[in-house]
């Protein structure tokens, strides 16, 4: 079970960091023509890290007696950049 979630994790880690980084873009250069794009890229990312976004916390679930409260909270951090970066486009009026 270890393994899938470190797994899961990682994955999470980088389509998180994907969402972000285009999210961040997005907001950043609001002037640049292919600001279209990094709403693609956004997208890509959220598509992509999706085994790990429903994944993660039913591990997390699961597991949740021998993570404890720390261990699950860093577990689930992709899940909440994930969130926190789609809420930032969300109410930024991208999606």
């Amino acid at each position: 079970m270890s393994i899938i979630r470190t797994l899961l994790f990682a994955w999470g880690c980088l389509a998180a960091l994907i969402m972000a980084f285009y999210a961040i873009s997005w907001v950043v250069q609001a002037d640049n023509p292919l600001r279209n794009e990094f709403g693609f890229g956004f997208g890509i990312g959220l598509l992509y890290g999706g085994p790990a976004w429903i994944g993660l916390p039913i591990l997390v679930f699961i597991g949740r007696r021998e993570l404890g409260q720390r261990k699950s909270l860093i577990v689930l951090s992709p899940v909440l950049v994930a969130l926190a970066s789609f809420a930032l486009l969300a109410v930024m009026g991208g999606i």
